[in-house]
């Protein structure tokens, strides 16, 4: 509810106030409860912590020799990069991503595919996440692209 003196309650014409993009005094006093929490938390620098070790752990896959993970990137804590074949053309492989999907939803990881070719690998964790959960899922989906890619 909102209240206030008659004059002002009364003084706006018949539907002049509403709508879903209003600014209702309750739903801005709870945005702000919510910056407030994100910034007590340091919620913007933990997204950011995640996002940058998932990135790491990409970056240490092509280093090994995973040449099918391109175009590796992230805002905050979700992370995505392009699964392509393994060969110079950098072509979308989005067969390799459906097969790494199913193989990492057997070993209990759980990703996701996006793109317009449904070649990018996108991953999304909570930002109460545990460091050790997030190398063990890193180190799932390393096994199984490995494993795809002596097929």
């Amino acid at each position: 509810a909102l209240t206030g003196r008659a004059e002002l309650m009364d003084a706006p014409e018949p539907g002049s106030i509403g709508g879903t993009y209003g600014g209702s005094p309750m739903a801005c006093a709870g945005a702000l409860a919510v910056i407030e929490i994100i910034e007590e938390e340091g919620l913007i620098q933990r997204a950011n912590q995640i996002g940058q070790q998932i990135t790491c752990g990409f970056e240490l896959m092509v280093e090994d020799g995973l040449n099918c993970i391109n175009n590796i990137r992230t805002m905050g804590a979700m992370a995505a990069c392009d699964l392509v074949k393994p060969d110079s053309t950098l072509s979308p492989d989005p067969h390799l991503a459906k097969a790494l999907i199913a193989m990492c939803a057997s070993k209990g990881l759980l990703l996701l595919a996006c793109g317009i070719s449904d070649h990018t690998i996108r991953v999304l964790v909570p930002l109460t996440i545990e460091e050790t959960l997030v190398e063990e899922g890193l180190a799932i989906i390393e096994q199984c692209l490995k494993e795809l890619l002596k097929q």
